[in-house]
């Protein structure tokens, strides 16, 4: 798909020399604050689809989008935590 833009593009304002240039910046589609709980994010979180959950957002077919998301345990789990404090993770708030 970026072939075809890249030749619409090369058509309406000329060849460029691109070879120079960082990759596009992803667009991001979902957002998380990781200092925030799973259902305290501005976009509402789930972890899984289904028909009656309605999208948090549309992408366009070739774009390039960023999708940030948080653990299984809704951000429970930490770079330092132990095998026991992954033992005791409270499931009552695992989405």
């Amino acid at each position: 798909m970026d072939a075809e833009i890249e030749e619409i593009e090369n058509k309406i304002f000329g060849k460029r020399n691109t070879s120079h240039m960082a990759p596009r910046t992803p667009r991001p589609v979902v957002t998380v604050d990781v200092k925030k709980k799973t259902w305290e994010q501005p976009t509402p979180l789930h972890n899984r689809w289904h028909p009656e959950i309605p999208p948090v957002g549309e992408v366009k077919e070739g774009e390039v989008f960023r999708v940030e998301t948080v653990d299984w345990t809704g951000g429970q789990i930490l770079d330092d935590d132990s095998a026991e404090d992954i033992k005791h993770i409270d499931l009552t708030t695992v989405m």
